[in-house]
C-alpha cells in the first residue's frame, strides 16, 4: 500500500525460489522359501497345504504379507516420513529402513542450518510448566501468526505433558464433558495440539497455519502410492518386489514454525 498518485509506481520487493524436494525410489523385497512353507504348515496351517496350484496363488505368501509384513511397512513407512535420513545403499547389500528417503525432521533441521527457517524458543520442554511454554512459544510468532488458526504438532508425550499441565493447572470441568481439556487446546490462540505417533522421541513443535496446507509428501506419476506386491517363483522360492518413490517436505518456509528442541 501507498498514498495515492496518478503515475504507476510499483512497490513490491518479491522473490521466487524454490523448496526442492528430491524422490527417492523405495523398493520391499521379501523372500519365502520352501522351507518356510514347512514350517508354517507344518506348526499352524496344515489345511493350507496347496500343492499342485501356482505358488503364486499359495495363500501362505498372502497371508504373510497381510497379516506380517504390511503392518510393519505402514510402520515404518509413518515413521520414515518423520524421522527417515536418505543415504545411498552398499551395493548388493539391503540398506537400512530408515535411509530410505529424508523425513519432515531432516528437511527442518537443513532449512535451520541453512538459515531459511528460524527457530522459535521452547527451551527443554517440562511437564510441569507445558502451559505457559507453548502460550510464550505462540506469543513470540510474528503477529499475524499468533491467532491464526491451525495446529501444533507434537510427539504423543509431550502432548500427554501439555495435557496433564493443564489438567494440574485448571483442575476438571474446564474442557468437554469434564474433561479437562481433552480437545488440547490452547486457548484464545485457534490452535490446538495434535500428537503425532511418528514424532515420538522427538521434542521438536510445528505450526503452519490451516489455510497453507504446507506439510506435503509427493509420489511419482504413473507410479502406485503405496507398495503393491507382485510376486516371482523360482525354483523352490517365492519372491515379493515392490517399488514406490517418496519426498516429504513443506511447500513456503515462511509459513513454517519450529521451536528449538530437536
Amino acid at each position: 500500500m501507498q498514498p495515492y498518485q496518478w503515475q504507476f509506481t510499483p512497490n513490491n520487493a518479491d522473490t521466487i525460489s524454490a523448496e526442492e524436494l528430491y524422490l527417492r525410489k523405495i523398493k520391499l523385497d521379501i523372500q519365502m522359501t520352501a522351507d518356510d512353507l514347512e514350517k508354517f504348515w507344518d506348526s499352524y496351517m496344515v489345511e493350507w497345504h496347496e500343492i499342485g496350484k501356482d505358488p503364486i496363488e499359495w495363500s501362505f505368501p498372502r497371508y504373510m504379507y497381510e497379516q506380517v509384513y504390511l503392518p510393519k511397512i505402514l510402520e515404518e513407512m509413518n515413521k520414515n516420513a518423520w524421522s527417515g535420513t536418505y543415504s545411498a545403499p552398499t551395493p548388493g547389500t539391503a540398506g537400512l529402513s530408515v535411509n530410505s528417503v529424508d523425513g519432515y525432521k531432516k528437511k527442518i533441521e537443513d532449512a535451520v542450518t541453512a538459515g531459511d527457517l528460524t527457530e522459535y524458543a521452547t527451551g527443554a520442554l517440562v511437564e510441569s510448566t507445558m502451559v505457559s511454554q507453548i502460550e510464550s512459544w505462540i506469543d513470540s510468532l510474528p503477529i499475524p501468526y499468533r491467532d491464526a488458526q491451525g495446529s501444533i504438532y507434537m510427539s504423543p508425550t509431550n502432548a500427554k505433558k501439555y495435557f496433564r499441565n493443564y489438567r494440574s493447572e485448571f483442575g476438571y470441568g474446564a474442557g468437554v464433558d469434564n474433561n479437562a481439556n481433552a480437545e488440547l487446546r490452547v486457548e484464545m490462540t485457534n490452535k490446538r495440539i495434535v500428537p503425532i505417533n511418528a514424532m515420538e522421541g522427538s521434542n521438536r513443535i510445528l505450526f503452519f497455519p490451516a489455510t497453507t496446507n504446507n506439510m506435503i509428501w509427493v509420489t511419482r506419476r504413473n507410479y502406485p502410492t503405496y507398495f503393491q506386491i507382485r510376486w516371482e517363483k523360482d525354483e523352490r522360492v517365492i519372491k515379493g518386489l515392490a517399488e514406490i518413490y517418496r519426498a516429504y517436505g513443506f511447500e513456503f518456509l515462511d509459513h513454517l514454525f519450529v521451536n528449538d528442541q530437536a
